[in-house]
């Protein structure tokens, strides 16, 4: 663990409308933690309700089935946070979390997270938001889940990402470019079917492979295929 005094809770999407001296005043009751890549931070049934914030680097959620079988769950990048639920509510962790590269993160207990809320309505506000997109972006991973053959639920998946990194001109870049066997884990399916299609979807025109990201080339064709897809 690592000190960071002069490190900024500033990139972090809840805390954007805070003035500079709220902020500071919020670092300064946080713990700040550098992060290994593959260091646990969190382990699923934990007892314990801090808010993490990402500062930096890239986390990633998993959960393991009563066999061990491990399920990746999300991916969370630097900017946003984790550990809301249990802050919340109390309850123990609901899934791991690992440091899927370096990381640098920022601690804010349940207490000091309920007054932030209590004095703050913006934060208030952007938290439920939070919370709302939260469960539609479940909702629709279970429908995809229960719905769609593993080809459909691997479009889904990069329409998803493409939308989140951002669409300019019907195109959008997908960074890191997502490895397959975690895909296939999220998506309930195996590597193999991951690659078959991603495949396919080269072929098509849609996808190119770059050496630093993905890029979808054409986002409504693959719009399309989705939509199509769900209509079946």
């Amino acid at each position: 663990m690592t000190a960071e005094p002069r490190a900024s809770l500033a990139t972090i999407a809840l805390l954007a409308d805070l003035r500079p001296p709220d902020l500071e005043q919020l670092e300064r009751k946080c713990t700040w933690q550098r992060c290994d890549a593959g260091e646990l931070i969190l382990g699923q049934d934990d007892r314990g309700n801090d808010v993490i914030f990402v500062v930096a680097g890239r986390l990633k959620v998993q959960l393991f089935s009563a066999s061990g079988q491990q399920v990746i769950f999300r991916e969370i990048e630097a900017g946003d946070m984790l550990g809301e639920l249990s802050a919340i509510d109390d309850k123990p962790r609901s899934a791991s979390v690992l440091a899927a590269t370096d990381s640098l993160i920022a601690r804010l207990t349940a207490e000091a997270f309920w007054q932030l809320l209590d004095q703050h309505r913006t934060v208030r506000v952007v938290m439920l938001r939070k919370l709302v997109a939260t469960i539609r972006d479940l909702s629709e991973r279970v429908f995809e889940v229960s719905t769609l053959k593993a080809r459909g639920r691997v479009r889904a998946h990069l329409l998803r990402l493409a939308q989140q990194a951002g669409v300019s001109r019907n195109q959008a870049e997908i960074r890191p470019v997502p490895v397959q066997s975690d895909m296939a884990d999220q998506l309930a399916t195996h590597r193999e079917a991951v690659s078959r299609e991603m495949s396919a979807l080269i072929r098509g025109g849609i996808l190119r492979r770059e050496a630093e990201f993905l890029l979808v080339r054409d986002v409504r064709r693959l719009e399309i295929l989705v939509e199509a897809q769900k209509a079946e």
